[in-house]
C-alpha cells in the first residue's frame, strides 16, 4: 500500500458556475529582463509575463513579508555556480522538498541528517536563508526556491529541475491554503472568485500559469529538467533515473544507478519510505528553531524567527492543534474552458502544455 501522502484525493463533481471575466480584469502584459550568465559572459533575455510595471516589485514586498528582508535580498543577486542544482516549483505544495531529498539520496547515497538546522544547512531554501547559506552549503547538493522565474537567478552551468503540478490541483490546493490559514467557512462563490484570480494571475500566491508556460518552453534546454508532481506518485525507479542522470553531465549518476539495482532500491525505498515533503517550509522551521537556543542557531534562523511577529508564531502553534480544511471541489468543462484559454492567450493555440496530464479542453 502506498504512503497516504502519495494517495490523490478525488474531487467531487458537485456543479460551479464561473462569473465571465471583464475585458478590465485582464492585467497588460509586463516584459521582464532576466540576466543569465554564460561561459561567453552576460546575456539578458527579455521575458513577456502578465502583470503591471508594479508586479516585480509586490512579489519582492510579499516574499519579505514572509522571510527576513536580508535573506530575500542577498537569494535575488545570488550568482549560480556551475555546481549548483536548483529545485524549482510554484509553491511548497507542488514537491520540491521531496525532490531535493530524492537528489540528496542520488549524490550521498544516504538520508540527511535529522535535526531541523542540521537539515537545512544541507537542504537550503533559497529565500529563507540567503545566499551565504547556499554558499556554504556542503556540496554536492541542491538549493531548493519557490521563487518565481523573473525572480530566479538564472545561469547557463547551472542546472533547474522544475517540478509542475496539474493547475487545477494546484489552483484547489492554494485555496484550501488560504482558508485554513483564514480558519473560516467557505462557499462556492468563494471559490469561483479564487479560480477566476488563478487563471487570470491575480492571486496573492502569483501567476502560476505564466511560470508553468516559461518552464514548459524550456522544457528541452540541456540545464532545465522538467517533471510533473504527479510523477512523484507513480513509479519511483524510472523518475529517479530520469533526476541522477540530469545531475552529471555524462550521466555518471544515473550510470551507477544502473549497474547497482540495490542501490537504487534503497533510494527509492529511503526516500520515499521517509514521507517528508514539506517539513523543512517555514511553519516547522519557525516552530522548531524557536525552541534551539541562540547560541546554536545559524544567523539566518535568528533572522527570520526575528522576521516574523509574536502573533505568528501563536498562530503557527496553534493551528497544529486545529484540524485543517480538507475541500473536494470540481473541475467543470467551464473550467478547463477558462483555464486552456488563458494558456491559449499566454502561449498561442499550439501549446500543449496539458498533454502533461491527463486533460480534456
Amino acid at each position: 500500500m502506498s504512503h497516504p501522502i502519495f494517495q490523490q484525493r478525488s474531487i467531487a463533481t458537485l456543479d460551479v458556475s464561473l462569473r465571465q471575466p471583464q475585458r478590465s480584469d485582464i492585467l497588460p502584459p509586463l516584459t521582464v529582463a532576466i540576466e543569465t550568465t554564460s561561459a561567453s559572459g552576460v546575456s539578458t533575455n527579455q521575458i513577456t509575463m502578465p502583470g503591471s510595471d508594479g508586479e516585480v516589485a509586490e512579489d519582492v514586498g510579499a516574499l519579505s513579508k514572509q522571510y527576513p528582508e536580508d535573506s530575500v535580498s542577498s537569494a535575488l543577486t545570488y550568482k549560480p555556480r556551475p555546481d549548483d542544482v536548483f529545485v524549482v516549483s510554484f509553491s511548497p505544495l507542488c514537491g520540491a522538498e521531496f525532490v531535493q531529498l530524492v537528489v540528496y539520496h542520488i549524490l550521498h547515497e544516504r538520508a540527511p541528517p535529522s535535526s531541523v538546522l542540521e537539515r537545512a544547512a544541507h537542504l537550503p531554501l533559497l529565500e529563507m536563508q540567503g545566499a551565504e547559506a547556499v554558499a556554504i552549503m556542503p556540496r554536492p547538493g541542491s538549493v531548493r526556491t519557490h521563487l518565481h522565474f523573473h525572480l530566479l537567478p538564472q545561469a547557463d552551468c547551472a542546472k533547474y529541475i522544475y517540478i509542475a503540478r496539474n493547475p487545477y490541483d494546484c489552483c484547489a490546493f492554494l485555496f484550501e491554503e488560504v482558508f485554513n490559514a483564514k480558519k473560516q467557512e467557505w462557499s462556492p462563490e468563494d471559490f469561483q472568485a479564487f479560480f477566476e484570480d488563478f487563471v487570470e494571475g491575480r492571486a496573492t500566491c502569483g501567476d502560476y500559469l505564466a511560470e508553468l508556460l516559461y518552464w514548459y518552453k524550456r522544457r528541452f534546454d540541456d540545464n532545465v529538467l522538467l517533471i510533473t508532481y504527479e510523477e512523484l506518485l507513480g513509479d519511483k525507479k524510472p523518475l529517479v533515473l530520469r533526476i541522477a542522470d540530469f545531475l552529471t553531465d555524462e550521466g555518471e549518476c544515473g550510470q551507477k544507478l544502473r549497474r547497482n539495482r540495490r542501490l537504487l532500491e534503497r533510494i527509492c525505498s529511503q526516500a520515499w519510505n521517509e514521507g517528508v515533503w514539506e517539513s523543512m517550509e517555514p511553519r516547522r522551521v519557525m516552530l522548531e528553531a524557536a525552541a534551539v537556543v541562540d547560541a546554536e542557531k545559524p544567523e539566518w534562523a535568528k533572522q527570520f524567527l526575528k522576521a516574523q511577529s509574536d502573533a505568528m508564531l501563536e498562530k503557527q502553534t496553534d493551528e497544529t492543534k486545529k484540524p485543517e480544511i480538507r475541500l473536494n471541489m470540481p473541475c467543470t468543462a467551464d473550467m478547463r474552458k477558462r483555464m486552456l484559454g488563458r494558456i491559449e492567450v499566454v502561449a498561442g493555440r499550439n501549446c500543449n502544455v496539458m498533454s502533461l496530464w491527463e486533460w480534456e479542453g
